[in-house]
């Protein structure tokens, strides 16, 4: 994953392609969850839903790039239990 994304940074088609088949269908469905937590009032409706997306994914993606700390359930866990902490509503 980490080449697929270094690469994807110098060649446009590859760029193209690993948004389309990998990161646009991810991000549809994340949003989708964020969009009816907000509906449902479980999250705070006035933060972007792109952004909140990008705060979920990033802690995963930095461990995958810079093979820094745990992919596991545990540190998964934490990472978004902290995000969920910052969209709570007021």
């Amino acid at each position: 994953m980490a080449q697929l994304i270094a690469e994807s940074q110098y060649d446009e088609a590859t760029l193209a392609d690993f948004k389309k088949s990998f990161f646009l269908p991810r991000r549809e469905m994340i949003n989708a969850v964020i969009r009816r937590a907000m509906e449902e009032g479980a999250i705070r409706d006035d933060l972007d839903i792109n952004q909140i997306a990008e705060h979920i994914y990033s802690p995963i993606y930095f461990r995958l790039l810079f093979k820094e700390g745990s992919l596991d359930r545990d540190a998964t866990g934490l990472s978004f239990d902290i995000t969920m902490q910052g969209l709570k509503p007021s």
